[in-house]
């Protein structure tokens, strides 16, 4: 007959393993931020540094967002990007916001990282008589956005920045524009053709 220290041994064994096993199946199917909720609010408090320390293994993860393709073919509305409506100048926004069309008729994409707004610059280049001059990208009075001022060598250094800036910001400006023009229709929900990844629905 087992004797009770020994029983004791050797059922920490088997939970240390059990924990071992989860860990490691862990690594594989990790556990997504919204389901922890559903272990309890009393044993998370109780755990927050065994829930930090799993974090930082990566066996607790943030759900990965969908892609835009996958979000545009599910979306019941027109899709239009986190970056765009950042990008929209203010009383833009308030008649897109005044038309009801956030509540329903077009659906958010999230293409940012968390907590990240549109980067804009505020930028110097050489005229035609080789004197600097002031430039800015974007609009002037943008529903939020950063922006970084670069000296002449700065702006010299980071052209391609500058560049791509420009670039996405000319592309925003056609969603926008489509989006004002279409207001009526996207209220009414005769606009359904969604440009992202030309989805037709």
């Amino acid at each position: 007959m087992i004797n009770k220290d020994k029983a004791i041994f050797f059922n920490r064994i088997a939970e240390m393993q059990e924990i071992k096993m989860i860990e490691e199946s862990l690594k594989e199917n990790p556990l997504f931020e919204d389901e922890l909720s559903q272990l309890g609010y009393d044993v998370i408090q109780k755990n927050s540094d065994v829930i930090k320390e799993m974090r930082d293994k990566g066996l607790i993860v943030r759900r990965p967002y969908p892609t835009l393709e996958e979000f545009v073919s599910q979306a019941k509305g027109y899709v239009v990007l986190q970056s765009t409506v950042f990008q929209m100048e203010n009383d833009e926004f308030r008649s897109v916001r005044q038309s009801g069309l956030l509540n329903s008729g077009i659906e958010i994409y999230n293409d940012l990282e968390e907590g990240q707004v549109p980067l804009h610059f505020n930028w110097q280049f050489k005229n035609k008589s080789g004197q600097y001059e002031s430039s800015s990208t974007g609009g002037s009075n943008m529903v939020n956005v950063a922006r970084e001022t670069l000296d002449e060598q700065e702006s010299e250094a980071r052209a391609n920045d500058i560049r791509s800036v420009q670039l996405n910001y000319k592309e925003a400006r056609k969603e926008i524009d489509f989006l004002l023009n279409n207001l009526e229709g996207l209220v009414e929900g005769t606009v359904n053709t969604q440009y992202h990844g030309s989805v037709k629905r």
